[in-house]
């Protein structure tokens, strides 16, 4: 056997022990980044109008209950709603059940206080949430701006996108303010749905929550042993051949001397 076909039985005996190992030894981790999310759902006058499980607000109940049981387990949610005020109906929690009861109880009436939500949000997560968190808001309207307490929606939005939150909006019905929610979404990088019905309102929820409950796999074990080998048996030849050539030009020059 000449000395090339002994370099790649040696190299394929590389790979194979590399691969047993990795078989036994390799494991599976899953990274979950720490992630504080505010609902903020639209609970005006409007809500009241007909809908498909009774009102709007009876689809939205519905749609935010999705929500709390696709997205991740561990991450904080919570919940403000707003009409003529603003308002915050559950703190970040992890807490599903409470958080569904707390949607449960939500009731229609009033303007819409989009503005003050959004500013009353993005500073609960400012001062609640994790340090080094990733920060979301789900907001949810089927109108427009039609009171300003304190914060108008573009003054609201600068504030969430000072404090890296992002957020995603979804328009409910035609009466959405469409630019509005867009020019929100995008100016936080995050992404508008529109819903023009219950069940693409419940649907809508769904894309938001598997979206930001995305996590990355990371392995690790002797994985790095068979990328070695393969490395070995592409290339041990040449190293070898380009070695053996650097020694024989040492050889030579050290005779000269």
């Amino acid at each position: 056997m000449n000395k090339r076909n002994q370099q790649l039985v040696a190299a394929v005996v590389l790979f194979l022990i590399a691969l047993v190992l990795s078989y036994y030894s390799t494991q599976e981790r899953e990274e979950v980044k720490e992630t504080d999310i505010m609902l903020v759902l639209d609970t005006s006058g409007s809500m009241g109008d007909p809908g498909q499980k009774g009102t709007k607000l009876d689809d939205a109940k519905e749609s935010a209950t999705e929500f709390l049981r696709i997205v991740h387990p561990e991450f904080r949610v919570g919940l403000v709603t707003f009409e003529d005020f603003a308002s915050l109906e559950s703190p970040l929690s992890t807490n599903r059940n409470d958080l569904i009861s707390d949607v449960e109880k939500m009731t229609e009436g009033g303007k819409t206080a989009l503005g003050d939500a959004i500013a009353l949000a993005a500073n609960h997560l400012k001062s609640k949430g994790g340090q080094g968190a990733s920060k979301y808001i789900v907001l949810m309207t089927d109108g427009m701006q039609t009171i300003i307490n304190n914060y108008d929606w573009p003054k609201a939005t600068e504030i969430a996108f000072s404090n890296d939150v992002v957020i995603y909006t979804i328009g409910f019905g035609s009466d959405a303010a469409v630019g509005d929610l867009e020019n929100i979404a995008a100016k936080t990088g995050g992404k508008y749905l529109f819903a023009a019905s219950g069940s693409q309102l419940v649907q809508s929820f769904v894309v938001v929550a598997t979206e930001i409950s995305r996590n990355t796999g990371y392995y690790y074990g002797s994985r790095s042993l068979i990328v070695v080998a393969v490395f070995l048996i592409i290339f041990l030849p040449t190293i070898v051949k380009t070695g053996k050539m650097a020694v024989d030009t040492m050889k030579e020059k050290f005779m000269k001397v």
